[in-house]
Protein backbone atom coordinates (compact mmCIF):
# COMPACT_ATOMS: atom_id res chain seq x y z
CA UNK A 1 0.00 0.00 0.00
CA UNK A 2 2.50 2.26 0.77
CA UNK A 3 4.29 1.75 -2.01
CA UNK A 4 1.38 2.74 -4.31
CA UNK A 5 1.57 5.78 -2.74
CA UNK A 6 4.72 6.44 -3.14
CA UNK A 7 4.29 5.76 -7.34
CA UNK A 8 1.01 8.00 -7.11
CA UNK A 9 3.00 11.08 -5.50
CA UNK A 10 5.79 10.51 -7.96
CA UNK A 11 3.48 10.26 -10.48
CA UNK A 12 1.43 13.37 -9.12
CA UNK A 13 5.12 15.30 -9.06
CA UNK A 14 6.09 14.32 -12.64
CA UNK A 15 2.63 15.58 -13.69
CA UNK A 16 3.56 18.85 -12.03
CA UNK A 17 6.34 19.59 -12.89
CA UNK A 18 5.91 19.17 -16.66
CA UNK A 19 3.34 21.47 -15.76
CA UNK A 20 5.60 24.15 -14.69
CA UNK A 21 7.52 23.06 -18.22
CA UNK A 22 4.39 24.39 -19.83
CA UNK A 23 4.24 27.32 -18.16
CA UNK A 24 7.50 28.20 -19.04
CA UNK A 25 7.47 27.06 -22.77
CA UNK A 26 3.84 27.54 -23.47
CA UNK A 27 2.48 31.13 -24.58
CA UNK A 28 1.03 32.90 -21.88
CA UNK A 29 -2.82 33.40 -22.91
CA UNK A 30 -3.30 37.24 -23.70
CA UNK A 31 -5.53 38.98 -21.46
CA UNK A 32 -7.01 42.57 -21.89
CA UNK A 33 -7.86 44.85 -19.08
CA UNK A 34 -6.52 42.06 -16.55
CA UNK A 35 -8.75 39.41 -18.35
CA UNK A 36 -7.87 36.43 -19.68
CA UNK A 37 -9.09 35.42 -23.64
CA UNK A 38 -11.23 32.04 -22.76
CA UNK A 39 -12.54 34.42 -19.79
CA UNK A 40 -13.64 36.99 -22.75
CA UNK A 41 -14.59 33.64 -24.97
CA UNK A 42 -16.83 32.36 -22.06
CA UNK A 43 -19.04 35.93 -22.57
CA UNK A 44 -19.17 35.68 -26.15
CA UNK A 45 -21.37 32.97 -25.99
CA UNK A 46 -24.80 33.83 -27.58
CA UNK A 47 -28.05 32.40 -28.62
CA UNK A 48 -27.72 31.05 -32.53
CA UNK A 49 -30.21 32.21 -35.05
CA UNK A 50 -31.74 30.73 -37.97
CA UNK A 51 -31.51 30.66 -41.26
CA UNK A 52 -31.67 33.73 -43.07
CA UNK A 53 -30.49 34.86 -47.07
CA UNK A 54 -28.24 37.39 -45.48
CA UNK A 55 -25.91 36.28 -42.70
CA UNK A 56 -24.56 39.25 -40.16
CA UNK A 57 -20.80 38.70 -38.96
CA UNK A 58 -22.39 39.41 -35.64
CA UNK A 59 -25.39 37.66 -34.75
CA UNK A 60 -28.47 40.24 -33.78
CA UNK A 61 -29.62 40.81 -30.65
CA UNK A 62 -26.51 40.93 -28.54
CA UNK A 63 -26.30 41.99 -24.68
CA UNK A 64 -23.79 44.71 -23.65
CA UNK A 65 -21.45 41.95 -21.83
CA UNK A 66 -21.42 40.25 -25.39
CA UNK A 67 -20.92 43.45 -27.49
CA UNK A 68 -17.97 43.92 -24.78
CA UNK A 69 -16.12 40.55 -24.91
CA UNK A 70 -16.48 40.60 -28.70
CA UNK A 71 -14.53 43.99 -28.32
CA UNK A 72 -12.41 42.92 -26.35
CA UNK A 73 -11.19 40.07 -28.73
CA UNK A 74 -10.77 42.37 -31.10
CA UNK A 75 -8.44 44.45 -28.90
CA UNK A 76 -6.64 41.01 -28.08
CA UNK A 77 -5.82 40.69 -31.80
CA UNK A 78 -3.02 38.16 -33.44
CA UNK A 79 -2.40 37.25 -30.02
CA UNK A 80 -5.27 35.29 -29.43
CA UNK A 81 -4.43 33.74 -32.85
CA UNK A 82 -1.90 30.45 -31.35
CA UNK A 83 -5.09 29.70 -28.55
CA UNK A 84 -7.93 30.09 -31.17
CA UNK A 85 -6.53 27.86 -33.86
CA UNK A 86 -5.29 25.12 -31.02
CA UNK A 87 -8.73 25.17 -30.03
CA UNK A 88 -10.37 25.31 -33.39
CA UNK A 89 -8.23 21.53 -34.10
CA UNK A 90 -9.43 19.47 -31.11
CA UNK A 91 -8.11 16.38 -33.02
CA UNK A 92 -4.50 17.78 -33.43
CA UNK A 93 -2.66 17.10 -30.37
CA UNK A 94 -0.93 19.75 -28.96
CA UNK A 95 1.40 20.17 -25.06
CA UNK A 96 -1.68 22.04 -23.78
CA UNK A 97 -3.75 19.22 -24.35
CA UNK A 98 -1.80 16.81 -23.84
CA UNK A 99 -1.59 18.54 -20.47
CA UNK A 100 -4.98 18.76 -19.65
CA UNK A 101 -5.03 14.63 -20.10
CA UNK A 102 -2.56 13.68 -18.19
CA UNK A 103 -4.05 15.91 -15.59
CA UNK A 104 -7.28 14.22 -15.81
CA UNK A 105 -5.33 10.94 -14.58
CA UNK A 106 -3.73 12.61 -11.31
CA UNK A 107 -6.07 13.29 -8.14
CA UNK A 108 -3.37 15.54 -6.72
CA UNK A 109 -4.77 18.56 -8.53
CA UNK A 110 -8.22 19.16 -9.36
CA UNK A 111 -9.09 20.56 -13.12
CA UNK A 112 -11.84 21.07 -14.79
CA UNK A 113 -11.64 21.19 -18.76
CA UNK A 114 -14.10 22.17 -21.89
CA UNK A 115 -15.86 19.62 -23.57
CA UNK A 116 -13.48 19.83 -27.11
CA UNK A 117 -16.61 20.72 -29.02
CA UNK A 118 -17.60 23.68 -26.52
CA UNK A 119 -13.95 25.14 -26.82
CA UNK A 120 -14.23 24.69 -30.38
CA UNK A 121 -17.27 26.86 -31.35
CA UNK A 122 -15.65 28.97 -28.56
CA UNK A 123 -13.06 29.70 -30.62
CA UNK A 124 -15.59 29.86 -33.81
CA UNK A 125 -16.89 32.72 -32.08
CA UNK A 126 -13.58 34.05 -31.52
CA UNK A 127 -13.03 34.27 -35.37
CA UNK A 128 -16.14 35.81 -35.82
CA UNK A 129 -15.02 38.62 -33.48
CA UNK A 130 -11.38 39.15 -35.20
CA UNK A 131 -12.97 38.98 -38.56
CA UNK A 132 -10.21 39.59 -41.07
CA UNK A 133 -7.70 39.02 -38.57
CA UNK A 134 -8.51 35.73 -38.56
CA UNK A 135 -7.18 34.18 -42.13
CA UNK A 136 -4.95 31.41 -40.65
CA UNK A 137 -8.23 29.97 -39.47
CA UNK A 138 -9.87 29.95 -42.82
CA UNK A 139 -8.91 26.06 -43.27
CA UNK A 140 -10.14 24.78 -40.24
CA UNK A 141 -13.17 26.14 -40.52
CA UNK A 142 -14.17 25.14 -44.31
CA UNK A 143 -13.12 21.87 -42.54
CA UNK A 144 -15.52 22.15 -39.60
CA UNK A 145 -18.48 22.58 -42.37
CA UNK A 146 -18.87 19.24 -42.49
CA UNK A 147 -20.37 19.96 -39.11
CA UNK A 148 -24.00 18.16 -38.93
CA UNK A 149 -25.75 20.57 -36.48
CA UNK A 150 -27.03 23.38 -39.25
CA UNK A 151 -27.50 26.27 -36.34
CA UNK A 152 -23.62 25.76 -35.75
CA UNK A 153 -22.70 26.23 -39.60
CA UNK A 154 -24.43 29.27 -39.71
CA UNK A 155 -21.78 30.22 -36.65
CA UNK A 156 -19.36 29.41 -39.25
CA UNK A 157 -20.76 30.84 -41.98
CA UNK A 158 -20.56 34.16 -40.11
CA UNK A 159 -16.63 33.89 -39.41
CA UNK A 160 -15.49 33.27 -42.81
CA UNK A 161 -18.09 36.54 -44.00
CA UNK A 162 -16.57 38.15 -41.39
CA UNK A 163 -12.76 36.91 -42.55
CA UNK A 164 -13.52 38.82 -46.17
CA UNK A 165 -11.90 38.72 -49.52
CA UNK A 166 -8.89 36.78 -47.91
CA UNK A 167 -10.91 34.08 -47.07
CA UNK A 168 -12.16 33.59 -51.18
CA UNK A 169 -9.46 31.60 -52.48
CA UNK A 170 -9.60 29.24 -49.95
CA UNK A 171 -13.45 29.20 -50.72
CA UNK A 172 -13.18 28.22 -54.48
CA UNK A 173 -10.92 25.64 -53.87
CA UNK A 174 -13.41 23.77 -51.57
CA UNK A 175 -15.77 23.51 -54.17
CA UNK A 176 -13.65 20.29 -55.38
CA UNK A 177 -13.79 19.26 -51.65
CA UNK A 178 -15.04 15.56 -51.63
CA UNK A 179 -17.89 16.31 -49.00
CA UNK A 180 -20.84 17.42 -51.02
CA UNK A 181 -21.99 19.39 -47.92
CA UNK A 182 -18.76 21.76 -47.04
CA UNK A 183 -18.64 22.30 -51.29
CA UNK A 184 -22.58 23.48 -50.60
CA UNK A 185 -21.76 25.80 -47.60
CA UNK A 186 -18.38 27.36 -49.17
CA UNK A 187 -20.63 28.20 -52.42
CA UNK A 188 -23.01 29.48 -49.65
CA UNK A 189 -20.58 31.64 -48.13
CA UNK A 190 -18.96 33.20 -51.39
CA UNK A 191 -22.31 34.46 -52.61
CA UNK A 192 -22.06 36.85 -48.63
CA UNK A 193 -18.58 38.34 -50.51
CA UNK A 194 -21.01 39.77 -53.35
CA UNK A 195 -18.98 40.78 -56.31
CA UNK A 196 -15.52 40.44 -54.72
CA UNK A 197 -15.98 36.66 -55.16
CA UNK A 198 -16.65 37.24 -59.27
CA UNK A 199 -13.59 34.93 -59.41
CA UNK A 200 -16.01 32.23 -58.34
CA UNK A 201 -18.31 31.95 -61.22
CA UNK A 202 -17.02 29.44 -62.93
CA UNK A 203 -16.85 27.08 -60.33
CA UNK A 204 -20.52 27.80 -58.90
CA UNK A 205 -21.81 27.51 -62.37
CA UNK A 206 -19.96 23.55 -62.01
CA UNK A 207 -21.83 23.33 -58.95
CA UNK A 208 -25.21 24.19 -60.33
CA UNK A 209 -24.55 20.18 -62.32
CA UNK A 210 -24.22 19.00 -58.92
CA UNK A 211 -25.85 15.80 -57.95
CA UNK A 212 -26.30 16.98 -54.67
CA UNK A 213 -29.24 19.59 -54.31
CA UNK A 214 -27.82 21.23 -51.24
CA UNK A 215 -25.19 22.60 -53.00
CA UNK A 216 -27.03 23.83 -56.58
CA UNK A 217 -29.11 25.90 -54.60
CA UNK A 218 -26.43 27.49 -52.61
CA UNK A 219 -24.73 28.11 -56.34
CA UNK A 220 -27.54 29.61 -57.30
CA UNK A 221 -28.39 31.96 -54.45
CA UNK A 222 -24.69 32.97 -54.86
CA UNK A 223 -24.92 33.76 -58.51
CA UNK A 224 -27.01 36.05 -57.94
CA UNK A 225 -25.30 37.64 -54.92
CA UNK A 226 -22.46 37.92 -56.86
CA UNK A 227 -24.16 38.92 -60.06
CA UNK A 228 -21.04 39.28 -62.64
CA UNK A 229 -20.58 37.22 -65.97
CA UNK A 230 -24.19 37.26 -66.82
CA UNK A 231 -23.65 36.01 -70.09
CA UNK A 232 -23.00 32.88 -68.21
CA UNK A 233 -24.41 32.68 -65.20
CA UNK A 234 -28.48 33.63 -65.94
CA UNK A 235 -28.59 30.91 -69.23
CA UNK A 236 -27.86 28.67 -66.62
CA UNK A 237 -29.83 29.80 -63.96
CA UNK A 238 -32.50 29.64 -66.56
CA UNK A 239 -31.80 26.18 -66.87
CA UNK A 240 -32.44 25.29 -63.31
CA UNK A 241 -35.36 27.28 -62.78
CA UNK A 242 -36.88 25.39 -65.92
CA UNK A 243 -35.55 21.93 -64.96
CA UNK A 244 -34.30 21.41 -61.57
CA UNK A 245 -36.45 18.20 -59.97
CA UNK A 246 -35.56 19.85 -56.71
CA UNK A 247 -38.09 22.98 -55.86
CA UNK A 248 -35.88 24.89 -53.41
CA UNK A 249 -32.61 25.01 -56.18
CA UNK A 250 -35.67 26.28 -58.53
CA UNK A 251 -36.53 28.92 -55.58
CA UNK A 252 -32.64 29.55 -55.22
CA UNK A 253 -32.43 30.21 -59.17
CA UNK A 254 -35.40 32.40 -59.25
CA UNK A 255 -33.70 34.26 -56.48
CA UNK A 256 -30.37 34.58 -58.19
CA UNK A 257 -31.71 35.87 -61.39
CA UNK A 258 -33.56 38.66 -59.05
CA UNK A 259 -29.78 39.77 -58.33
CA UNK A 260 -29.00 40.52 -62.33
CA UNK A 261 -31.38 43.25 -62.52
CA UNK A 262 -32.06 44.02 -65.83
CA UNK A 263 -29.09 42.17 -67.43
CA UNK A 264 -31.44 39.00 -66.79
CA UNK A 265 -34.15 40.05 -69.39
CA UNK A 266 -33.43 36.74 -71.43
CA UNK A 267 -35.51 34.92 -68.38
CA UNK A 268 -38.31 36.84 -68.26
CA UNK A 269 -40.50 34.40 -70.54
CA UNK A 270 -39.30 31.37 -68.14
CA UNK A 271 -40.33 33.42 -64.95
CA UNK A 272 -43.85 34.35 -66.48
CA UNK A 273 -44.35 30.35 -67.04
CA UNK A 274 -43.58 29.68 -63.79
CA UNK A 275 -46.00 32.16 -62.35
CA UNK A 276 -48.64 30.14 -63.82
CA UNK A 277 -46.59 25.98 -64.30
CA UNK A 278 -44.47 25.83 -61.15
CA UNK A 279 -46.01 24.11 -58.11
CA UNK A 280 -43.74 25.51 -55.45
CA UNK A 281 -45.38 28.50 -53.76
CA UNK A 282 -42.02 29.72 -52.31
CA UNK A 283 -40.46 29.35 -56.59
CA UNK A 284 -43.52 31.57 -57.56
CA UNK A 285 -42.76 34.24 -55.06
CA UNK A 286 -39.13 34.60 -56.00
CA UNK A 287 -40.05 34.20 -59.57
CA UNK A 288 -42.67 37.19 -59.18
CA UNK A 289 -39.67 39.40 -57.03
CA UNK A 290 -37.63 38.68 -59.86
CA UNK A 291 -39.90 40.07 -62.08
CA UNK A 292 -40.49 43.29 -60.43
CA UNK A 293 -36.43 43.78 -60.59
CA UNK A 294 -35.37 42.50 -63.98
CA UNK A 295 -38.54 43.78 -65.78
CA UNK A 296 -41.00 46.02 -64.35
CA UNK A 297 -43.18 46.65 -67.18
CA UNK A 298 -43.58 42.82 -67.72
CA UNK A 299 -44.67 42.20 -64.61
CA UNK A 300 -46.89 44.93 -64.30
CA UNK A 301 -48.58 43.71 -67.52
CA UNK A 302 -49.31 40.68 -65.87
CA UNK A 303 -50.63 42.29 -62.52
CA UNK A 304 -47.71 42.17 -60.25
CA UNK A 305 -47.81 45.59 -58.24
CA UNK A 306 -44.60 47.00 -57.79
Amino acid sequence: MLTRKRIGAASSAVLILFALTLVVIWPREPSYEGVKLSVWLADLDFPRVGDTMDIPVLPPNMTPDQIKAAEAVRKIGTDALPFVLDMLNPDEPSLRRRFRELMKKQSVVKMSALAPATEQFRAVRACQALGPLAEPAVPYLIEMLAEPDRKKRMDINRALKGIGPNAIDRLVSALSHTNAQVRAEAAAVLGLNGQAASRAVPPLIRCLKSSDKNERSAAARSLGRIATHPEVAVPELRHVLVSDEYSHARMSAAYGLSGFGAKATDAVPDLLRALTNETDRSTRIWATNALKKIDPQAASLVGIKR
